[in-house]
């Protein structure tokens, strides 16, 4: 199950048999410039995955194609994340038992994923209620040069989705930036 992107007919996030989770950021490691055009938009990996779940370990796939992506999934024993920087692939691994936090390449700046990490290792770090003081930090007050709060920036977020695993059943919980509108999911419902 995902939603479609009408430009590309791809997706950002999708979740697949036995949940499995997909989620899609724009860039590696850090902003890249753009080589267009790319042969295939880096959308259609989630369903394309969802079909296949050995597709990025195809040696088909030239990744060449898409333009750089950071690829997070969770799975039933862990969290891989494919990191696609324009030049290589970098895979991790990454155990369920910890919070994570990834944003997009594209969409701040180094010192703003600087801050951004900084309070994410603060709410981490503290007594605070983790899941929900994690999705604030998303949509906080928070300044940056491309969020959704300043009218001239080109690349905007514009939803914001936390998966929480702690929970029985698994959550879904998703903002609206635009419209400031927040919907929770039970995902064993869906």
């Amino acid at each position: 199950m995902y939603p479609i992107d009408p430009d590309s007919d791809g997706t950002w996030i999708g979740i697949g048999e036995n949940n499995t989770f997909h989620c899609l950021l724009n860039g590696g490691f850090v902003k890249h410039k753009r080589k267009l055009p790319y042969k295939k938009s880096r959308g259609t990996l989630i369903p394309t995955l969802l079909e296949d779940p050995n597709f990025l370990e195809s040696t088909e796939v030239n990744y060449q194609d898409y333009e750089p992506f950071t690829l997070v999934s969770v799975k039933k024993l862990f969290i891989e994340v494919n990191i696609w920087t324009g030049e290589e692939l970098i895979r991790q691994l990454k155990p369920l038992d910890e919070p994570y936090m990834w944003s997009s390449a594209t969409l701040y700046n180094e010192s703003e994923h600087e801050e951004k990490n900084n309070l994410f290792l603060r709410i981490k770090n503290s007594a605070e209620p983790l899941a929900d003081s994690i999705f604030h930090l998303h949509s906080s007050d928070l300044k940056y040069e491309n969020s959704c709060h300043q009218p001239n920036g080109i690349v905007k977020t514009i939803q914001v989705i936390q998966l929480i695993f702690d929970r029985q059943p698994i959550q879904l919980k998703s903002l609206d930036v635009l419209s400031n509108a927040t919907v929770s999911y039970d995902l064993t419902k869906v």
